[in-house]
């Protein structure tokens, strides 16, 4: 059973983040700990630098960690340059749709978002939504500010994770 809170709460993790430079070594870039159960809406990068030309794609990972130290489940990789076929900029009409031709395309104040399709999107209460910096680029130029956009469905209150004072 949980506890509806009437509405649907949305909430944007990792904007206050510092950019992450795309040469920057492999690793968790920040944890987020669940308080109740929820989904992912949304996930990407905000530019901060224009990219310059890479020989390796820097990449970025959501990963839903079932507790803190606990077992990392990926969600998503997000490759950020030419070696992502799938990466698309559009002018507003699917049609026109342009794909990445280098880096240098991805510039500051850009947003670049993933296809969530097939990813297990939900989370419980006690779960860690976590942005690894997955692979650094091969060479210096760019920095981006990983973003999640998560609906919160309230606390469950049977869950075996969450305590409740009585």
């Amino acid at each position: 059973m949980s506890q509806d809170l009437g509405k649907v709460s949305y909430a944007v993790l990792g904007l206050d983040l510092t950019p992450v430079e795309v040469e920057a070594a492999a690793g968790d870039i920040k944890a987020y700990p669940m308080p109740m159960h929820g989904e992912v809406v949304a996930f990407g990068v905000y530019i901060t630098e224009d990219f310059a030309a890479h020989a390796v794609d820097p990449k970025v990972e959501l990963t839903n960690r079932s507790k803190i130290g606990g077992i990392d489940t990926s969600l998503k990789i997000l490759t950020l340059g030419s070696s992502n076929a799938a990466l698309k900029r559009s002018d507003g009409t699917k049609a026109a749709q342009t794909s990445i031709v280098e880096e240098t395309d991805l510039d500051n104040g850009q947003v670049v978002l993933v296809k969530l399709e097939g990813v297990a999107r939900k989370f419980r209460a006690g779960d860690v939504l976590v942005f690894e910096k997955n692979t650094a680029a091969g060479e210096i130029g760019g920095a981006y500010v990983p973003f999640v956009v998560i609906t919160l469905g309230g606390l469950d209150l049977v869950d075996e994770s969450v305590w409740i004072e009585t």
